[in-house]
């Protein structure tokens, strides 16, 4: 299973209607005015944070910079299962 559908369904509970959903990658984003702001690939969570909080989102637990390619993505951090345990 490319995703988690039970963390999808979290995910969409907290977004606002103006979301759209995309499959991507074997994933799911959900996208705002075309930009990915959240996204799911297996069990992990990748988010768009702001540039001002992208450094602070990183020290914090099960958090570590988004590199599926070799080149980081700055601006998003990817948020392992066990930071997202609970809402």
């Amino acid at each position: 299973m490319p995703y988690d559908e039970k963390v999808a369904e979290r995910i969409r509970k907290h977004l606002l209607d103006a979301v759209v959903e995309k499959k991507m990658f074997g994933g799911l984003a959900f996208m705002i005015q075309g930009n990915m702001a959240v996204g799911l690939m297996h069990n992990e969570l990748m988010i768009r944070v702001a540039p001002e909080q992208y450094q602070d989102m990183l020290n914090r637990p099960h958090t570590k910079i988004m590199d599926w390619s070799g080149r980081p993505m700055k601006g998003f951090v990817v948020v392992t299962a066990e930071g997202y345990k609970e809402d």
